[in-house]
């Protein structure tokens, strides 16, 4: 029983005026309670008696009225209206409500209450409701306890759950608690992500009445096992070069290249979102790929590893055999003359030609050609000589080509296999005799055979004892003129033109074949910046190229004499620990290794980052204490005509006008 304290209008130190309640009828299933209220008045002193006064009392809203016969004496508690009401409580099962009462009462001739109020919140019993579920083990595929929490013993619950586009039944019946295996299927609902919200709901039933629903969010966490990675299923390398593979069926070193694709899947709704394949020495980023030319013979690895939408990868390792390659390789191809019998002989009418090659194998499966020609040197066609080889190497030796003594010829090797051939020439000379007319009488051979008329043909080592003299033209003063081998000198007599520089000089002519001609013009030196010049050029046909200028190393370097002079500079410097000696440097063109810088002219102006000019338009050659260089850097110290507050490594901006430095 719970009581409302009131008021009386006159004589409150005689009378009292309250209002007890009480709850009763508690009803889970309505989610209600009774409350009763009674209203009354106590006299501690005096007498006042009424009849028939008005009563009313209030319980939450609903109003209760009657009349009351009131005698009211000291000691005496009179009961003046009660009234009962079933109250609906809120949907959490609490519920507050006001009781108020306001009565007539006798007034005694001013000895009585007259009046009586009361007015108070009632705080109901709280009545068991909808469960709310905590939960504990979050990981998909493993257990998850759920605890309902629920208020009542009685309570029994449907659980469900939601995430994403999934939902479903865990249980119905639930009373305390339910394990539940969340199933694997959910990852499917987070693609994307290594964890997503799982949505539990738990409706709470007090035997066939639905007491209410609540919804709990909780974090749930796809494992890091394999069922939930990426998987490669597979890695398929081909050979990337057309016909490869059908003539070696294998790899060859320097030659094939891999065509490879990767076949792999996510997980539970995961895709691929990237592919990093580690082969020959490259990487590659998408599914498919073509490496570049396989570089390394012998057992090679790659290693491919995926990534999908979770963050979650798989790797796959393998290996792949590439069989060693090379081009043919011609070590050696020598033509002498010789005997029958093969004895070497410089006047012999047989041919000795030494061949020493290999060819590449390729587990048996290149292919594999010889071919030997020779000529006369003045015929136009070729003769076969037949070679049998069964191998990919050579090592032949052949003594039975007839030759003319009296003459010379071309001999050509060819060796090949599926990829490429290679071949060689040499020539075989005449036959030896120290000093040979030709037939014409106008050409002569010394150590050889004489072959054609108009040449001076030696076969021997050259020396030139007494030197050779250039040719001093008479009369022909263009060089585009000069076409046939020798060496030409142009002196005073006169200046030919297309002259590439300077008056005077060489001219050195060498012929090519097929109209080639090669032009290199040595200017001739006096002594100054520009002696000692070289510049070539050639004709192709009938066009001349430009002269180009041969650079030389001096060029590259200052010598003693020269001078540079550099019209405006600015740089930067800074005060050394004397505060008044300025230290900067600046780069010139040349390199300083052989001579000794020396500034003879220019200006200088400097000023400190803190303000004021420390030097202002004065001489460098006054200024400068020392001068120092490196390769091509030139370091400079001046003595400033003020320090201006500066410190030790104060920055300066310094300004050079007409700079100019001498080497020596």
């Amino acid at each position: 029983m719970a009581t409302i304290n009131g008021s009386v209008s006159q004589r409150a130190d005689s009378y009292s005026f309250y209002i007890e309640w009480s709850e009763s009828n508690v009803d889970i299933a309505s989610n209600s309670s009774k409350v009763t209220a009674t209203v009354y008045v106590k006299c501690t002193d005096h007498n006042a008696w009424a009849n028939g006064l008005s009563q009313t009392l209030t319980i939450d809203g609903t109003k209760f009225t009657g009349t009351a016969d009131v005698d009211l004496s000291e000691g005496k508690t009179v009961k003046l209206i009660s009234g009962s009401k079933t109250i609906t409580h809120t949907a959490d099962g609490s519920k507050k409500i006001t009781i108020s009462a306001d009565c007539d009462l006798p007034d005694g001739g001013g000895w009585g209450p007259a009046w009586g109020s009361a007015s108070g919140t009632a705080t109901l019993t709280t009545i068991p409701r909808a469960s709310t579920p905590t939960v504990s083990g979050t990981t998909i595929g493993s257990s998850m306890t759920i605890t309902t929490n629920r208020a009542s013993s009685s309570f029994t619950h449907t659980l469900t759950y939601s995430i994403g586009s999934l939902s479903g039944t865990i249980a119905t019946g639930v009373g305390a608690s339910k394990t539940w295996t969340i199933p694997p299927s959910l990852a499917d609902a987070i693609p994307n992500a290594t964890s997503g919200t799982l949505k539990i709901t738990c409706v709470t039933y007090n035997g066939s009445t639905k007491i209410g629903s609540k919804t709990i969010s909780c974090t749930i966490t796809v494992p890091n096992t394999s069922d939930y990675k990426p998987s490669i299923s597979k890695v398929t390398l081909a050979e990337a070069v057309s016909g490869l593979a059908t003539q070696f069926g294998c790899y060859v070193q320097n030659k094939s290249k891999i065509s490879g694709s990767v076949t792999a899947s996510g997980a539970h709704s995961s895709t691929i979102k990237t592919y990093k394949i580690v082969i020959n020495g490259s990487t590659y980023t998408s599914r498919t790929f073509t490496t570049g030319v396989l570089k390394t013979s012998g057992s090679n690895s790659y290693s491919v590893t995926v990534t999908d939408s979770r963050g979650r990868t798989d790797t796959s390792t393998g290996t792949f055999t590439v069989v060693a390659y090379a081009s043919p390789k011609l070590s050696t191809f020598s033509v002498v003359r010789c005997d029958s019998d093969g004895t070497e002989n410089d006047e012999g009418e047989y041919a000795k030609v030494v061949i020493v090659g290999s060819i590449s194998s390729v587990n048996s499966k290149n292919t594999y050609s010889y071919g030997l020609q020779y000529k006369k040197n003045d015929d136009t066609s070729y003769t076969d000589y037949s070679i049998t080889n069964d191998a990919y190497s050579i090592n032949k030796t052949i003594t039975d080509i007839v030759v003319d003594v009296d003459s010379s010829y071309d001999f050509v090797f060819t060796m090949g296999d599926y990829f490429s051939t290679v071949s060689k020439g040499t020539s075989l000379e005449t036959g030896f005799t120290l000093m040979n007319w030709h037939p014409s009488g106008k050409g002569i051979g010394f150590g050889k055979v004489a072959e054609e008329e108009g040449i001076f043909d030696i076969g021997l080592k050259t020396k030139f004892t007494g030197g050779i003299k250039p040719i001093i033209p008479e009369s022909i003063t263009d060089l585009n003129d000069y076409k046939t081998g020798g060496l030409y000198f142009f002196g005073s007599a006169y200046t030919p033109i297309n002259i590439p520089a300077g008056v005077n000089g060489w001219l050195e002519v060498m012929e090519g074949l097929s109209g080639w001609v090669k032009q290199i013009w040595y200017r001739l030196g006096t002594n100054n910046s520009n002696d000692y010049q070289t510049y070539v050029r050639t004709l192709n046909g009938s066009v001349w190229s430009n002269w180009r200028r041969l650079k030389t190393a001096e060029e590259d370097y200052y010598q003693s004499g020269d001078t540079e002079t550099i019209g405006r500079c600015i740089t930067g410097g800074y005060v050394t620990s004397s505060t008044t000696s300025i230290r900067c440097s600046i780069l010139l063109p040349k390199k300083m290794d052989n001579v000794t810088p020396t500034i003879t002219g220019g200006s200088i102006s400097a000023r400190a980052s803190t303000g004021g000019y420390l030097l202002s338009a004065v001489d460098v050659a006054s200024a400068v204490t020392s001068v120092a260089k490196t390769s091509n850097t030139l370091v400079m110290y001046f003595n400033s005509t003020t320090a201006y507050n500066t410190t030790n490594n104060t920055p300066v901006s310094i300004d050079f006008v007409d700079l100019v430095v001498s080497f020596k």
